[in-house]
């Protein structure tokens, strides 16, 4: 094991703190939880078997992603961003650790220890060199919220369409209800701004520029794509993706809401996505 490399789990601590934690994630979270069983015996064992890898990647991925919006409340501050953002931010965050636990209860229902190895070696967010604090916020706000969790919410929305399994749809339906919310974020924030940039129309000019980095950097980590694979119904039922489905997704949600969004808020996103970097 490197030295980054750790155990990731969803366990607790078993002391009064772990309590505290539980009442505090009941009580965030955006929707109850429905009173369901994973029955293996109705599904091919192949299937559960993919399904369960998948969910424990995703275990891993929350669990990553929890710096990213602890990063980004350091980075409002900084910014003077109204109080309620930077503390959204780390509830965003919370809701993170949330999803670990979250997946993790999903590969117990199939069976498996929800444990794995990850490099847990966490890159801090991103300076954008001498910018400042107020636009550093804006490009991270934007990348973290209106394009990333605008695309997982939308594979979430489109997941739902063929999973039937119980136990994988009512997991997807909760991370969804958060993913929503995670993304109007970003929105939510750009309209707060919105004064400000008005102020300032060369931000909102460079906000437009940095797009066309950031959106082959997007474009790169999450349109996933390759060729279609032939699914069993099994598969289809539990969820796992196709991944033409993902690409299609993805260029749909970018171009029918995303663009449309950042373009109604004066930010040429539009142009930045035809000139991204190739």
């Amino acid at each position: 094991m490197t030295e980054a490399r750790r155990a990731v789990t969803a366990e607790g601590s078993g002391t009064d703190l772990a309590r505290q934690w539980r009442r505090i994630a009941e009580a965030s979270a955006r929707c109850a939880p429905a009173e369901v069983a994973f029955d293996a015996s109705a599904w091919d064992p192949r299937a559960v078997a993919k399904a369960r890898a998948m969910w424990l990647a995703r275990m891993v991925s929350e669990h990553r992603s929890t710096t990213v919006f602890a990063g980004l409340a350091t980075q409002l501050m900084a910014a003077g961003a109204p109080l309620d953002f930077p503390a959204m931010a780390l509830s965003m965050a919370q809701d993170e650790l949330r999803h670990t636990e979250l997946c993790a209860d999903v590969v117990r229902a199939m069976g498996a220890e929800a444990r794995c190895e990850a490099d847990l070696s966490f890159a801090a967010l991103p300076v954008h060199g001498r910018v400042t604090p107020e636009e550093r916020a804006l490009r991270n706000v934007v990348y973290g919220s209106c394009l990333s969790e605008m695309v997982n919410s939308a594979r979430f929305v489109d997941a739902l369409e063929e999973i039937t399994e119980p136990v994988t749809r009512d997991a997807t339906r909760r991370l969804l209800a958060d993913e929503v919310e995670h993304a109007r974020f970003g929105f939510s924030y750009l309209d707060v701004m919105a004064p400000w940039l008005d102020e300032h129309p060369d931000v909102r000019a460079s906000l437009g520029e940095y797009l066309r980095r950031a959106f082959k950097t997007f474009e790169r980590a999450y349109a996933g794509g390759g060729a279609p694979v032939r699914r069993t119904d099994d598969e289809r039922a539990l969820g796992l993706p196709d991944p033409e489905r993902l690409l299609v997704v993805f260029d749909q949600t970018v171009r029918g809401a995303i663009i449309p969004a950042l373009e109604q808020r004066g930010i040429a996103a539009a142009e930045a996505w035809n000139a991204r970097a190739r």
